[in-house]
């Protein structure tokens, strides 16, 4: 009787596995629709090959989740013994045991190659969405307009004479706003952050809930939405561009910050606060001694998942500055909307170069932590 109840549960949890797979893809297609519709808007491709584009990507959809299905199903195969046996006797264990010995290393090599063979749609959709575009952005930055040779033409036109003046201009105003705008978020989600971590005030899940919700929401959406608020409480855009730009950035990134803090915080050691006090510390020699000391992985990656998207969010700034404040990620739309690629691929190398530096920075201090304790 135990043995058909456990059989029938597993049976249960596959089915609502693959059915919650499926509707998930299902609901999934209409924004991979939304990937050939921006190919057409922008290169004026015709209804056909619309068709064949958002074909193929929800065709590797399609691939990717019968593949996790069946990679799913396979695993499953494996699970824990059936008990034929009333009594969990010895010679039961003995026989089980033996039996895995022999089936083991043959059942893990040929998962093994089942599971190579799945991670081909994830390995194909690497390939083309994300290195064959890094590869492209290397070579038109590198390569000369008009005879495709090698140069690096494209570096001067962007760093000498009067473009010089503007790029400058451009990774200032993002690295300042992107400083701004990460201390800002870093110093409202701290408190935010420890009240939520501290199970005496918040007792119930639903207030880290309502810090994300926002999230939930396109940010497009959020930025007209902030910007008519901005406006009907005297602020406008147009006369205060750096404080409504600063205030939208805050908005939409903040609940990026009090994630990392929050899930830092849940994991407190509180044995050494309480010590701290009770050695004779004062609230504030225990907050900047003790807590902050513990917190400073979940700063270091506020600060990095705040800082690193916010220097190319320019629809926040264009919304909210009126195009008066340019960023690196505009700088780049502005370049390639005027069929300007190879100095537009300029632009995105150093925007990753940027990237590269926060996520060296935040390597960094996180090998130092490590290396403290």
């Amino acid at each position: 009787m135990e043995t058909s109840t456990k059989s029938g549960f597993d049976s249960i949890i596959k089915v609502f596995i693959v059915l919650s797979t499926v509707v998930f893809g299902l609901a999934i297609v209409p924004l991979l629709w939304m990937v050939p519709m921006t190919i057409r808007v922008f290169k004026r491709i015709d209804e056909r090959e619309t068709f064949g584009v958002g074909f193929s990507v929800c065709c590797l959809l399609f691939v990717s989740v019968v593949a996790g299905i069946a990679m799913f199903l396979r695993d499953s195969e494996y699970g824990y013994p059936v008990r034929t046996d009333k009594k969990n006797s010895l010679s039961h264990q003995q026989h089980y045991v033996s039996a895995k010995k022999k089936t083991g290393l043959a059942t893990k090599k040929k998962t093994r190659e089942t599971r190579k063979w799945l991670c081909m749609p994830y390995g194909i959709f690497l390939i083309l969405f994300i290195i064959l575009p890094i590869l492209l952005i290397f070579y038109y930055a590198f390569s000369d307009p008009t005879t495709g040779l090698i140069t690096l033409k494209n570096f001067k036109s962007v760093f000498e004479g009067d473009s010089s003046v503007t790029t400058f201009k451009v990774i200032g105003q993002s690295l300042g706003v992107a400083a701004l705008t990460t201390v800002i978020c870093i110093l409202i989600a701290y408190p935010i952050a420890y009240i939520l971590a501290n199970s005496k005030w918040n007792k119930n899940i639903v207030l880290v809930y309502l810090f994300l919700l926002p999230m939930w929401i396109n940010f497009v959406i959020r930025t007209i939405a902030t910007k008519q608020l901005l406006i009907f409480f005297g602020l406008d855009p147009a006369l205060h561009p750096w404080v409504c730009s600063i205030i939208g950035m805050v908005y939409n990134y903040l609940p990026f910050a009090i994630l990392p803090l929050y899930n830092t915080m849940l994991k407190l050691d509180k044995s050494q606060i309480e010590a701290a006090a009770d050695l004779g510390a004062s609230p504030v020699q225990v907050f900047f001694k003790t807590i902050v000391p513990m917190t400073i992985p979940g700063i270091v990656s506020a600060a990095t998942m705040t800082f690193m998207p916010t220097m190319s969010s320019y629809v926040i700034t264009d919304a909210l500055s009126g195009r008066t404040i340019k960023l690196i990620g505009g700088q780049i739309e502005h370049q390639f909307l005027h069929s300007q690629l190879n100095v537009g691929s300029v632009y995105a190398i150093i925007m990753l170069a940027l990237i590269g530096l926060s996520v060296i920075f935040e390597n960094f201090f996180s090998e130092k932590k490590k290396g403290a304790r």
